[in-house]
């Protein structure tokens, strides 16, 4: 039987520790407000903005609501030129609530965006005979 060395076991014990810590961004993923926060920002115009176009775009499968809730944001954004800097503000006063702590960027974005263009998602929504949120 091979015997393990103390040099072995703590090399084990190392290798094992570094799996097992987590970094900080999840394999470069943000996913609540600490990560938001550690960003540039530089950084947070960026993710913003990626946020956006991928929250907005419409998909052929994409229920009738759901495309409405997006064409609705989408005009609200073009009528109040909302920029994604000003995205990124907004994702960082909503963080400000505590409540927001441990929702991703993109939940924090559908939240403020629904709240502040509601009157352009229900009329998207009543254009195409459904009831308003």
């Amino acid at each position: 039987m091979k015997r393990i060395t103390l040099r072995s076991r703590l090399a084990m014990s190392a290798l094992a520790a570094c799996l097992l810590v987590q970094p900080a961004h999840s394999a470069g993923y943000v996913n609540n407000r600490a990560n938001w926060q550690s960003l540039s920002g530089e950084a947070k115009i960026g993710y913003a903005q990626a946020i956006n176009d991928s929250l907005n775009y419409v998909f052929a499968d994409d229920s009738l609501a759901e495309a409405l809730g997006k064409q609705g944001r989408i005009t609200c954004l073009i009528a109040n030129k909302i920029t994604a800097a000003q995205l990124a503000d907004r994702i960082s006063d909503t963080y400000k609530d505590d409540r927001y702590e441990a929702l991703a960027p993109s939940a924090v974005y559908i939240i403020r965006m629904t709240q502040e263009c509601r009157q352009f998602i229900n009329k998207a929504r009543m254009d195409f005979g459904l009831a308003p949120q």
